[in-house]
């Protein structure tokens, strides 16, 4: 018997159900009048802190077109070329330099940046030259691998050494493949748990659904068609053999695992469910945008007590990060439902929506938010502030900003969630 969704407390959404815009001018007021609270402090992740709110504050303006916020995004773009001099930052898409160089590009579509600005010319060359180590140890992580670099790529017009670099990404993943007797193929995740094992990873952030997109921007962008095509069409038969039938969850985080993959941005059905929308359009296979729907809204079945996200074990609270908590959650099904139109996207996306800006509020944090994790062994739980995008503030800031904006410019290319291709 399935239980009842988790109470929602009607007088802490009222802000953001009644005036979503005004809730999220003030919490950028309140980070605006506070921000030496994420400059003076000491943390590991000052880079990639520094990029992520640079890119949500990009999007406020653009929003609210107050000046103060530009002025922020140009000081933070000052701070960002600042830290590149240090020689201790790796070359992936979270929190490295393929991290800049795809903000860098977002930025001037955005038209934020102009040729006044100083050249990446040397950060793109560093990002392709590192391509090969990642093609030599078998590296595709959307999140520190190849597959990342490429997403920091394509945010860019093609030119002649892109297209060069984006080919190669794609002859790398043919190397890769491995087929099974049926015609489907598949790729294993060789650094998983720290390279302890290889498994077939089903997760977005980690796994096949990432290729899959991945090979359909490729494919859009008009490079290594015919190669891309077979990858994306063998892959997606593939990956379609491999649910498992259940009330409310189709798929594993990889292959072998005993149950169902917890319902996030990370791993679960949603990540997959928006692989087969990208390959849908990209092939033009109705059938597959069938498939997306039908796993999608089967998952919308599911709350926060069966979701696995993270409940803290004495107080009311749970994870409400963007990677694997329920501003995710609530920004996927938005997506699916500007996509789809499907009336069960948006009641799903504002369930989710509801969880994470009803949580108890804290003046320790900035905004409010609490974000706590657990450590290595899982049995001490340490609250700390967060400004990156997938574990803390800006996520949830830019997980509002796409429920009350229609924009085509979507600030989330870098997580693959955009559905900016037609997918009907």
């Amino acid at each position: 018997m399935r239980s009842h969704p988790a109470p929602i407390n009607p007088a802490t959404t009222k802000a953001w159900t009644d005036d979503p815009a005004l809730l999220l001018r003030q919490h950028a007021d309140d980070i605006l009048q506070q921000r030496d609270r994420i400059h003076e402090r000491s943390s590991e992740f000052y880079f990639q802190e520094t990029m992520e709110m640079c890119l949500t504050f990009a999007h406020l303006y653009r929003y609210y077109h107050h000046e103060p916020y530009l002025a922020y995004v140009q000081d933070l773009l000052l701070r960002c070329l600042e830290s590149l001099q240090e020689d201790h930052l790796g070359a992936g898409l979270c929190g490295g330099v393929s991290g800049f160089l795809w903000l860098y590009h977002h930025l001037r579509r955005m038209e934020l940046i102009d040729a006044s600005f100083p050249s990446v010319k040397d950060i793109e060359d560093l990002v392709i030259a590192s391509l090969q180590q990642d093609f030599e140890a078998g590296d595709y992580d959307l999140l520190g691998g190849f597959a990342g670099k490429a997403v920091a790529l394509l945010e860019a017009p093609v030119n002649r050494k892109r297209h060069k670099a984006l080919t190669a990404v794609v002859t790398q993943l043919e190397q890769m493949e491995i087929t099974d007797a049926e015609g489907g193929l598949y790729w294993l995740d060789l650094d998983f748990d720290n390279g302890s094992k290889a498994v077939i990873n089903l997760g977005l952030a980690h796994g096949m659904p990432s290729l899959i997109i991945l090979l359909c921007k490729i494919h859009a962008a008009g490079i290594a068609i015919r190669k891309s095509k077979k990858l994306i069409m063998q892959s997606v038969q593939w990956l379609l053999r491999q649910e498992v039938y259940s009330e409310t969850a189709s798929f594993p985080p990889f292959l072998g695992y005993g149950g169902p993959a917890r319902l996030a941005w990370c791993y679960g059905d949603l990540g997959i469910a928006f692989a087969l929308l990208h390959a849908a359009a990209a092939m033009d296979m109705p059938r597959w945008r069938d498939e997306a729907i039908r796993i999608a809204l089967k998952s919308t079945q599911r709350r926060l007590d069966d979701a696995g996200v993270a409940r803290h074990p004495s107080a009311p609270l749970h994870d409400i990060s963007f990677c694997h908590g329920t501003s995710g959650l609530a920004h996927m099904y938005h997506r699916l439902f500007q996509a789809t139109s499907v009336k069960a996207f948006d009641q799903a996306a504002n369930y989710w929506y509801d969880l994470t800006f009803s949580i108890e509020k804290s003046d320790r944090f900035l905004a409010g938010y609490p974000f706590f994790f657990y450590n290595e062994t899982g049995e001490e739980v340490m609250f700390m502030e967060n400004f990156t995008l997938l574990n803390g503030l800006p996520g949830i800031l830019l997980a509002l900003h796409s429920r009350i904006t229609n924009t085509k410019l979507h600030w989330d290319t870098c997580l693959l969630t955009d559905l900016s291709m037609p997918v009907s």
